[in-house]
């Protein structure tokens, strides 16, 4: 197996990364626990609480986890109720737009990334706003309730996808009719609150047989490991021009 290089130079005052490729021999092989996974493409960024009762109401024994993008990965205890899941639509068409076993070429090309905007007019002072704002880098999945109730009107607060290789621009200006006003925007630095995201989705990270009494005790199951998707802050002084239709 070949090493992998990474290394930076200066060229002109500007940084430069270099990256060497490696090449891996390794023959891919089927994975026990990943033969009992589903992965489904929410709707909505929301919570799967629903989905969570409907299967523990029918002894199913599973867990979940957030695999990126708008991916919700599922984990069974077996490759049956994996079938049955993915099979019966009754358990998640409310939520998810798709089901499907789990793909091992996956990979998410989205980040979650909290941004902030600064700048914005109280008339104009929105969900929609904000929704249009993160649009323009790919999707807004939730508004914080501080902004929504205008608690905080110093800045507005929302979670966006942001595609891999994107950033958000420093500066927005917005036309509305013949005004305009220029919004500044900033990605959050901390990193994401892994709690939080588990309770906005209703996540059920461990696998549970509260109530499955007729079920036989078996050993535990390893959960997938639960890793969130999070993009370094990378600002350029860039600016974008909206035209905003109240």
């Amino acid at each position: 197996m070949n090493d992998k290089a990474k290394w930076t130079q200066e060229d002109g005052g500007q940084e430069i990364e270099k990256i060497v490729s490696m090449v891996w021999n390794y023959k891919r092989k089927e994975d026990d626990l990943l033969s009992k996974c589903t992965m489904g493409s929410l709707k909505v960024f929301t919570n799967v609480s629903m989905v969570n009762e409907r299967l523990s109401s029918r002894g199913f024994i599973f867990s979940s986890a957030y695999l990126g993008d708008k991916y919700i990965v599922w984990n069974f205890e077996s490759e049956n109720e994996r079938k049955g899941f993915i099979r019966n639509m009754f358990f998640w068409e409310d939520c998810f737009s798709s089901m499907s076993r789990w793909c091992n070429s996956f990979m998410p090309n989205t980040s979650l990334v909290w941004v902030q905007a600064m700048g914005v007019p109280l008339d104009v002072w929105c969900s929609s706003f904000f929704s249009k704002l993160g649009s323009l880098f790919r999707e807004t999945l939730f508004i914080k309730e501080d902004s929504l109730l205008r608690k905080k009107i110093d800045r507005g607060r929302f979670l966006d996808l942001i595609s891999h290789g994107r950033t958000c621009p420093s500066k927005i200006k917005v036309r509305v009719g013949d005004a305009s006003f220029l919004v500044r925007l900033s990605e959050d630095t901390t990193l994401m609150d892994f709690c939080w995201l588990v309770s906005f989705l209703g996540l059920k990270t461990s696998f549970s047989k509260t109530n499955l009494n007729k079920l036989p005790e078996t050993e535990g199951v390893d959960t997938l490991s639960k890793q969130v998707v999070c993009k370094p802050p990378i600002l350029f002084h860039t600016t974008m021009i909206v035209l905003w239709r109240m």
